[in-house]
C-alpha cells in the first residue's frame, strides 16, 4: 500500500484526491489498480470541462471489461494526465504519482463525503 496514506483524501469507490490550494488531484488507488490487468484505454474530461460531484467524468477499459471513473467532487477541469492516452499502464504502475488522473480547480466544499488515510485503510481492511 501506498506510504503518504495520511497526506490523501479518499472516497469509498478508491478515488483518491489530493487537496493543492484552489486544485485538486485526482487518482484512483492502488487498492483499485490492482485489480486491472490489461489496461487498454483511460478515457479523461477535457480541459475545461464542468464535473458534477459524483457524476460519470471518464472511463477505463481493458478488453474485457470497461467501468465509468466519477467525480469526487464539483468543479472545472483545469488538466488532464495526456501521458495516459499513450500509456494507460500507468494507472496501474504508478497510480499515486505519474498515474494520476486529471486535475480540477473545485467550487464548493472541496472534499464532500471522502475519508482520511486512517478511514480509508479501515474500511478497505474490511473488504480485503
Amino acid at each position: 500500500m501506498f506510504v503518504g496514506y495520511q497526506t490523501l483524501r479518499f472516497t469509498r469507490d478508491h478515488t483518491w484526491v489530493r487537496l493543492q490550494g484552489d486544485t485538486l488531484r485526482v487518482g484512483l488507488t492502488d487498492v483499485l489498480t490492482g485489480g486491472l490487468t490489461g489496461l487498454v484505454e483511460v478515457g479523461l474530461p477535457p480541459p475545461g470541462g464542468a464535473l458534477h460531484l459524483l457524476a460519470p467524468c471518464g472511463f477505463l477499459a481493458t478488453r474485457t471489461w470497461y467501468g465509468d471513473l466519477f467525480a469526487p467532487a464539483a468543479g472545472l477541469v483545469s488538466e488532464r494526465n495526456e501521458l495516459l492516452f499513450d500509456d494507460p499502464g500507468l494507472v496501474v504502475r504508478d497510480p499515486y504519482e505519474s498515474g494520476w488522473l486529471f486535475e480540477l480547480r473545485h467550487t464548493g466544499d472541496p472534499l464532500p463525503d471522502t475519508l482520511d488515510g486512517a478511514d480509508y485503510l479501515e474500511l478497505v481492511s474490511q473488504v480485503l
